[in-house]
């Protein structure tokens, strides 16, 4: 990704609704783009600005008809050109706002909080972004939570896992069971690409090689800073978390599955300090391990909830030292290739799982009816899988994600935004029906595969949808 396509990105980016393999793309070149980082920042304070006064609110669909003109302007070259006009540019919509009076005022319910709770915000998501170091404490919720499933579970039920991060980018979790024994201890080096899994009962360990971070290189707080610039909270008002008074805020996600009202996060900074004390996904509103349910709910299966959040706090190297310990079993697994081969081996596993009918959506497995097969899958015991949900599974666990090799595939072997997915409802079989297709690097043809996985090389011409030349 260059800088003009990192650019064009700038509005999908700051409203959250950027897409998995572009947002990847946006991460590393800026990490390798100071310009750029400059440049999306000073866009970020713009925006913040006018958007997250809790006093004011400005109507969203005028806002974002006037940032969508703005931001498809010409611009004029170069980065210092660019940043120079994108400050005109957004200053000129904020004009524009307030000079055609759409700007209303907003009444919080909470008297003379609304200003403070904008500074909190700010000052709230400048610290997570800071943190060099930061234990805490992470609890995941099964699906029975949910109100479909109408049971409440006792506190042991819940998977919990003590959590280390030491800047930048060393991850530690600690998974304990019922009696407190260690079950496993999961380190992971978001810079050097490994993760080491520690298995002290079965007195084994696994050193992976990772094709990508599986964390957060700027810690584990980044998402919840994110949310913090969103530009439609919610206020929850106050409450006490871990003994101290905290005030709330509701994010919802732009791309929200199935339900876009009810996908949501819960953030709780303390009211003194201004510093993140909880982080749930979904919010209490959906989520909550207190209370018994009698409505139900569909498309969302799990969430987590961080908190017991201490922050910079002195922990010693050797936490997160990537050597097996001794007298342990050591594995090495190396980074998986992702070919053209394992693409097509995954498509077939998938859609046979599927009853033989592909996915809605690949590889964007965070919705739809794969989100919901991975879901599943994911809940059942080994014993209980099919031979074709097992060859997924077996697959999956290769390349240590849910979209098994695709996501690879697409950021190693082909030409940035080639891939094409058009395989809802296309039956496993049909030879005459398009799955994907994908131009290869350095190549003039595009790679078609079809409903029988047969694949085909054709021309831009030939493809029934156009594509840039």
């Amino acid at each position: 990704m260059n800088c003009q396509q990192c650019e064009g990105e700038y509005a999908s980016l700051l409203e959250g609704i950027a897409q998995e393999q572009i947002q990847k793309q946006i991460d590393q070149h800026l990490i390798e783009c100071p310009n750029c980082r400059q440049s999306l920042e000073e866009t970020r304070q713009v925006v913040a600005r006018l958007t997250q006064d809790a006093d004011l609110s400005v109507d969203v669909c005028i806002a974002n008809s006037v940032m969508d003109h703005v931001l498809a302007r010409p611009r004029l070259a170069g980065p210092t050109a660019t940043r120079r006009n994108l400050k005109m540019s957004l200053s000129a919509a904020a004009t524009f706002l307030i000079a055609m009076g759409v700007v209303l005022w907003k009444s919080t319910g909470m008297s003379g909080v609304g200003h403070v709770l904008a500074d909190d915000l700010a000052v709230a998501q400048q610290k997570v972004g800071e943190v060099k170091s930061a234990t805490y404490s992470l609890k995941f919720f099964p699906r029975r939570c949910l109100k479909e499933q109408q049971v409440k579970l006792a506190p042991e039920q819940f998977e919990t896992r003590e959590c280390f991060y030491k800047a930048p980018g060393k991850y530690r979790e600690v998974s304990r069971d019922r009696d407190g024994n260690i079950q496993s201890i999961d380190i992971r080096d978001s810079v050097k690409l490994k993760r080491l899994s520690i298995y002290p009962t079965k007195k084994k360990a696994i050193l992976y090689a990772l094709n990508e971070p599986m964390d957060s290189q700027g810690g584990p707080f980044v998402s919840a800073g994110n949310m913090m610039a969103h530009s439609n909270l919610k206020m929850l008002g106050r409450r006490v978390v871990a003994g101290r008074e905290a005030v709330g805020f509701r994010c919802p996600f732009a791309s929200a599955p199935n339900d876009a009202k009810r996908w949501n996060a819960d953030i709780w900074i303390d009211a003194e300090n201004k510093q993140l004390v909880e982080h749930q996904v979904p919010g209490m509103d959906i989520i909550d391990p207190d209370k018994v349910y009698d409505e139900p709910l569909q498309g969302v299966y799990s969430g987590f909830r961080l908190y017991d959040i201490t922050f910079d706090v002195p922990l010693d190297d050797e936490l997160f030292r990537l050597d097996s310990p001794k007298g342990f079993e050591l594995q090495v697994v190396g980074t998986p290739s992702a070919k053209e081969s394992d693409v097509v081996e995954f498509l077939r596993s998938v859609a046979l799982v599927l009853g033989g009918t592909f996915p809605d959506q690949m590889p964007n497995f965070s919705q739809g009816n794969a989100h919901e097969l991975i879901t599943q899958l994911d809940g059942k015991a080994k014993d209980e899988l099919t031979s074709a949900e097992t060859m997924l599974q077996t697959i999956r666990q290769r390349y240590l994600r849910p979209d098994g090799p695709i996501e690879d595939f697409i950021n190693d072997s082909i030409e940035f935004s080639t891939w094409k997915y058009l395989g809802d409802e296309v039956k496993l079989g049909d030879k005459n029906e398009i799955v994907c297709w994908y131009r290869p690097r350095n190549s003039r043809t595009y790679r078609v595969i079809y409903g029988d996985l047969s694949i085909k090389d054709l021309m831009p011409s030939d493809l029934p949808l156009p594509v840039a030349r």
